[in-house]
């Protein structure tokens, strides 16, 4: 334990990193919004604030398949690096999509740079086959792992882990409840994540009845400030 020198004034702590989450059009509902804030705090620690409402950009709608593109989404929201905000995930109602190695309009649920400091969530293909409740939570789920993302965490084999790459499927979403071991050892003592002791959702049946071994294996190698797709569920 040190003390501070005499006559030197105590070091400012350090302000408090902030996301935000950034609504993209009409169709969000507080309750989605105040849930995937609530998510995104308890896993990450972040200050999260709620933008105000903007419109979506004309420049990245994709007039052939009538929806918006990612990528460009994700240039839109892109914070000045030199303003309070360093972090900022837009959410939209609306359908988006991105370029795959098979197609060049693929829909996502979400797509974010990784080690950057955007991403973009869309509740569009969120509500199959679940309840309201478990459409928030699918939205909630790619939110954190986009957020993953955009802090550092690369695709993670392990199953049940919230970085899982969806391959497509959006019961991986729903497999996916808590970040592994091997990813919250990730940020090391730089970023120490809160302890998730009781989770923002139930823990599948799936994952209580056959618990994964721990996996630090990536599923897929991005570059520094590449992209990162998560579930794509259809074209």
């Amino acid at each position: 334990m040190s003390a501070p020198v005499a006559g030197k004034p105590a070091p400012a702590p350090p302000e408090p990193e902030v996301l935000s989450v950034q609504p993209l059009g009409d169709g969000l509902s507080d309750a989605d919004l105040a849930f995937v804030r609530n998510a995104i705090r308890s896993f990450y620690g972040l200050d999260v604030d709620l933008g105000t409402p903007r419109p979506l950009p004309a420049a990245a709608y994709y007039e052939p398949r009538h929806r918006y593109r990612a990528e460009r989404l994700i240039e839109h929201l892109a914070p000045d690096p030199r303003g309070a905000r360093r972090f900022v995930l837009g959410l939209t109602a609306s359908d988006i999509s991105t370029t795959t190695r098979s197609a060049p309009d693929w829909g996502v649920i979400g797509l974010a740079q990784l080690d950057g400091s955007a991403g973009v969530v869309s509740t569009f293909r969120c509500g199959a086959r679940v309840s309201e409740d478990g459409r928030r939570v699918r939205l909630a789920k790619v939110a954190v792992h986009e957020v993953g993302h955009i802090l550092g965490l690369e695709h993670c084999a392990t199953a049940g882990c919230l970085m899982h790459d969806a391959e497509g499927r959006i019961a991986t979403v729903d497999a996916g409840h808590d970040l592994c071991p091997a990813c919250r050892a990730h940020f090391g003592t730089t970023r120490i994540l809160p302890a998730q002791d009781v989770l923002p959702w139930p823990r599948p049946a799936s994952i209580v009845a056959s618990r994964p071994s721990v996996g630090s294996a990536v599923a897929m190698m991005p570059t520094k400030r590449s992209l990162a797709t998560s579930a794509a569920v259809s074209r």
